[in-house]
């Protein structure tokens, strides 16, 4: 069995992980803090592969019909997240007036020179 330290196992966990084929006792100061015991890879099933053949497959069917590409239909991804990004910015920009109207009153107070204090009281009046 194989002992690493717990910082070599954590900078290289990466490999351990695509590369486990025996355990790893992972040690602190020369005492066994746990071990590492990989489990064999699992690969794809038979039903897995064959439900993405079919997708694929339908996928392939629909393109045709619409006489689209994989390229056409990325780029209508793209402006579709471009436009849904754009109108989520447009909508956090609307403030409500009183939130506007409040950060008026500051500006005026810093631009007048006059305490915070002083602000708040002639917001009340």
């Amino acid at each position: 069995m194989l002992e690493v330290g717990v910082r070599e196992f954590r900078a290289k966990l990466p490999q351990y992980l695509s590369d486990a084929d025996k355990a790893v006792a992972i040690t602190k100061h020369g005492q066994i803090l746990g071990y590492f015991i990989p489990t064999k890879r699992q690969t794809a099933s038979n039903a897995q592969v064959a439900a993405l053949r079919e997708a694929t497959s339908r996928m392939s069917t629909l393109l045709n019909e619409l006489d689209m590409s994989e390229e056409d239909v990325a780029q209508d991804f793209n402006r579709w997240r471009k436009a849904d990004r754009e109108a989520k910015r447009a909508q956090a920009k609307q403030v409500s007036p009183e939130g506007n109207t409040a950060k008026q009153d500051t500006n005026e107070c810093r631009t007048r020179f006059v305490t915070p204090s002083s602000c708040q009281e002639e917001a009340r009046r």
